[in-house]
């Protein structure tokens, strides 16, 4: 969860339009700065005393010196990272969830790319819910030939082991751990899941999306997770035709064709796929076994739900891994459509954007447009945050807010200081934003943004 100082209020309205930018012949002054801080907290101490303050020509180099800079911390105190390679992540006080990571093949140029696989199980015995996270340790391992494979083991026993609040706080933290000392990717963590693990799935991609590039679900239930949030999370629903448990069948076609509305709704959004595996039980799904496994699904997954007639099956390439790995994530979409309460238990972040824990009952809508480098809101009730990126908005310009009919003028002044703290508070180079603005509506009906 991001905190933001006052220093965002200070950068928008004690500096002066057209303020000199940070000089090139700053930037080896300023890396030197940060090699000699003995810690990324240090460099932050520092900044705040003498920030800096790059152009839209400097950006781009100082996030990554940054994010270098902030790794580095686990070169020098290697202790911080012994944890992680035990396979232990600490998510709160006295609190410590487990999982196993296995890596294949050399590491590419931009990282690995990462496959989190979520075990069977769920209401039942700790020995049960044991074995399944043992099979899930090596369950989606043969179809990876490049990557970290990474199990969790649920944090408790219960039908909800997969995204109750420990669950919850405990993968967002493991998702940070891995992009700072697995050598990941962050563009390109999937998420995977097998019954109790597909009940994961569903409930945790709508609340991990931003930090996700696509997702497969096999063999779960959606409990009746809201799918707004998938707008730019691609997913694979699959499920055993036989499968009639808890209707588990019927709902994944019911869940797609919620997804199939969206998508008709906002063309080139919400990509999914359905997989109905033709006369396959629970624990048949083929969703596994490489690039080279195919499955017999049905060619019409609704009219089969409606007329209870399976029809014609065709063949598909039904391998999880093989799946998503077709998709990089977009960490700056412009557009986003958030159901804000859904989300992940205390955490206030979607891609660019913030709202507090008392704005969560609302669809929050915002559009950014780069070439206009402008701003589009929805009415919303409290409090709004911005989170600035040369990716939607040239730092050379002012940007122009329109909102239900009012129309604000912002002046951007990037800081590294900013830049910083958002690093460290996500543990994400892509939503390293070089200036917060908090968009707000008065006791009068107007907005204010600063």
């Amino acid at each position: 969860m991001r905190r933001f100082s006052c220093i965002v209020g200070v950068l928008l309205f004690g500096m002066t339009w057209g303020q000199a930018q940070m000089p090139k012949g700053e930037i080896k002054a300023t890396l030197r700065m940060l090699q000699a801080a003995p810690t990324f907290l240090a460099v932050i101490d520092s900044l705040s005393l003498h920030d800096h303050f790059p152009d839209s020509t400097t950006l781009s180099v100082v996030r990554e010196a940054l994010w270098q800079r902030l790794l580095e911390d686990d070169v020098r105190f290697p202790e911080s990272k012994r944890a992680f390679e035990e396979g232990k992540c600490e998510y709160a006080p006295n609190k410590t969830g487990l999982f196993s990571l296995k890596v294949k093949g050399a590491r590419p140029d931009h990282g690995y790319p990462v496959y989190i696989g979520l075990h069977g199980g769920g209401g039942g015995p700790k020995e049960m819910n044991d074995e399944q996270w043992d099979q899930m340790q090596k369950y989606y391992l043969s179809s990876i030939d490049t990557g970290i494979y990474i199990a969790p083991r649920g944090p408790n026993n219960t039908w909800n082991l997969h995204f109750d609040d420990d669950a919850q706080a405990f993968y967002n933290r493991l998702l940070g751990e891995v992009r700072r000392y697995a050598g990941a990717d962050p563009d390109r963590i999937y998420l995977m899941g097998y019954s109790a693990g597909g009940d994961g799935v569903y409930q945790l991609a709508p609340r991990l999306a931003p930090q996700l590039a696509a997702a497969d679900m096999s063999a779960g239930h959606h409990n009746g997770i809201s799918p707004v949030n998938l707008e730019h999370l691609p997913m694979l629903l699959q499920v055993g035709e036989l499968d009639d448990a808890y209707d588990r069948n019927k709902e994944t076609v019911s869940y797609g064709m919620l997804l199939d509305s969206l998508a008709k709704r906002f063309p080139g959004e919400y990509v999914h796929q359905v997989y109905v595996h033709a006369g396959a039980q629970h624990s048949y799904v083929r969703d596994r076994q490489g690039a080279q496994a195919v499955g017999q699904v049905l060619q019409n997954p609704i009219k089969w739900l409606q007329t209870g007639v399976p029809g014609k099956s065709v063949v598909a390439m039904t391998d999880a891994p093989t799946w998503v790995s077709k998709f990089v994530r977009n960490p700056y979409p412009q557009q986003l459509r958030w159901d804000a309460a859904t989300r992940l238990a205390s955490n206030e972040d979607w891609y660019w954007i913030s709202v507090g824990q008392a704005d969560a009952a609302q669809v929050i809508e915002v559009w950014a447009s780069p070439a206009t480098n402008a701003l589009r809101i929805a009415p919303f009730t409290g409090e709004l945050r911005i989170h600035l990126h040369e990716a939607l908005f040239d730092p050379s310009k002012p940007i122009v807010v329109s909102i239900d009919g009012q129309t604000l003028t912002l002046h951007p002044h990037p800081s590294m200081l900013e830049m910083a703290k958002t690093m460290l508070q996500t543990v994400d180079p892509a939503y390293a934003s070089w200036q917060t603005v908090r968009v707000w509506r008065d006791a009068k009906g107007k907005y204010i943004a600063e």
